[in-house]
């Protein structure tokens, strides 16, 4: 018998003895006693977050499930801070991992033949993530609901980066939310870098790649020593387009840029003098090879926390960031909430929490090496120098990523210029394989490629 046990004990049979009146104080002092030592952690986590303002509605929790999908399991990960903060709603709310590409037309077709079937589907995707193409095609689509219309107002909206909802705007609507911004930086290899190099300091490294000369120097010498300066010649897209890439101007024109013979250019020089491992960025079999032979890739944040967390192996710690030769940024993963979700409530509230709630947010970007969508929680945990990452040898990246950042506020990009940016993949797959022979019949192709596709786009 516990120390409860005895002293209820005692008491009953004290108050056998003395009385009615003093049995009913005692009675009513262990009663409140026990009530409150009862009292769950969960308990006291709920009625916390009850009592904070939310400006979205909570929905209650004999409400129904929802289920969330997407390709992986990454944003489970970030449901679970959700889950945390409303544990009483943690079980509405069902994670499916549907196990595929981002980006492949299996994972498109999978969720969109859920969204179709709307209300008549047994697990229809409330939430859904999107990525890359993906994003362009169902945030253009009539299957989701916008941020507009699911509570999310423009004072909520304040603090995430411009370009993040430029970039998810159609038709002048919003249309999703992400709870990351992208910047894109330089990660490499420590211990090659060591081995070939001397040092793998992050400063004397972006010394030398702090252009593009000195990129391709690097490019040289990592090939001399048997290994690939990146992965694959797709990974230099982003980089290369950064400042000036295609810009969708007002109504159906569209301006195909400098950046574009950059991209061109660069990735015929990767391909032919061989500094780059022929890998398909962005697949599976890519992200599994990162403990190989390559010394170098342009990456987000996301790489970090996804594709180095889940496949450096014993390189796990010996990964450095620095800048490179070009401030740039990446698409971020977009959530998105069927329009025919059985609890619209739900769906709003883990949107809200996962992109709009500073304090979770900070949590995030604190605990999970987060870059996230919030301007003023990543200044705290800037000037706190919160967040230093074992897989990089205890460096803290959110400085740099700060600083590049900065460079992608307010960029251009929109979601429907992407269909675009797959011509330009293939044209320069086709240049640095020596199909096409020259640059200008490479943008003569992506202009030709274009004006057949899409008629309505005047070209400037």
């Amino acid at each position: 018998m516990n120390n409860h046990g005895i002293y209820r004990l005692l008491c009953l049979v004290l108050l056998s003895v003395i009385g009615v009146s003093i049995f009913s104080a005692c009675g009513n002092y262990m009663d409140d006693t026990k009530e409150n030592e009862e009292k769950t952690t969960a308990e006291i986590t709920t009625e916390a977050a009850s009592t904070e303002k939310v400006p979205v509605e909570i929905p209650s929790e004999d409400s129904e499930k929802i289920y969330v999908y997407s390709w992986n399991d990454e944003f489970d990960e970030r449901i679970q801070y959700f889950r945390e903060k409303y544990p009483e709603l943690a079980d509405l709310v069902q994670y499916i991992n549907l196990d595929m590409d981002a980006d492949s037309e299996q994972y498109k077709e999978k969720v969109e033949k859920l969204l179709l079937k709307g209300k008549k589907a047994k697990k229809y995707p409330s939430i859904f993530l999107t990525d890359n193409g993906m994003t362009e095609y169902f945030l253009s689509s009539d299957y989701v609901i916008a941020p507009a219309d699911f509570g999310i107002t423009e004072d909520m909206l304040s603090d995430m980066y411009e370009n993040t909802i430029h970039y998810a705007t159609v038709n002048g609507e919003l249309k999703g939310l992400t709870w990351q911004a992208e910047p894109g930086c330089f990660y490499y290899r420590a211990d090659i870098a060591r081995e070939v190099i001397g040092t793998d300091e992050p400063e004397e490294i972006q010394a030398m790649v702090k252009d593009w000369d000195g990129f391709f120097d690097m490019a040289v010498m990592m090939r001399e020593s048997g290994y690939f300066m990146l992965s694959g010649n797709r990974n230099l897209r982003d980089v290369c387009m950064a400042e000036s890439e295609i810009n969708r101007l007002e109504g159906h024109r569209l301006q195909i840029l400098d950046g574009v013979k950059t991209y061109l250019k660069y990735a015929k020089d990767c391909t032919s003098d061989g500094y780059e491992a022929g890998q398909e960025v962005g697949t599976r079999s890519w992200a599994e090879n990162v403990d190989g032979k390559v010394f170098a890739y342009f990456g987000s944040p996301s790489f970090l926390n996804m594709v180095l967390a889940e496949n450096a192996g014993d390189t796990a710690g010996d990964w450095r960031l620095c800048k490179g030769p070009s401030y740039y940024h990446e698409s971020s993963s977009y959530l998105c909430i069927g329009k025919d979700t059985p609890n619209k409530a739900l769906a709003a509230l883990v949107a809200y929490t996962l992109c709009c709630d500073a304090d979770v947010m900070e949590k995030m970007a604190e605990e999970g090496i987060e870059y996230v969508n919030n301007k003023a929680v990543i200044e705290n945990v800037v000037n706190t120098e919160k967040g230093s990452a074992a897989m990089l040898g205890g460096q803290n990246p959110f400085k740099l990523w700060h600083e590049s950042a900065e460079h992608m506020n307010g960029v251009s990009d929109t979601v429907d210029v992407w269909p675009f940016y797959k011509i330009i993949d293939n044209a320069v797959s086709s240049y640095a394989n020596g199909d096409i022979k020259t640059i200008d019949d490479a943008v003569w192709s992506i202009k030709t490629k274009i004006a057949v596709d899409y008629p309505e786009i005047e070209l400037e």
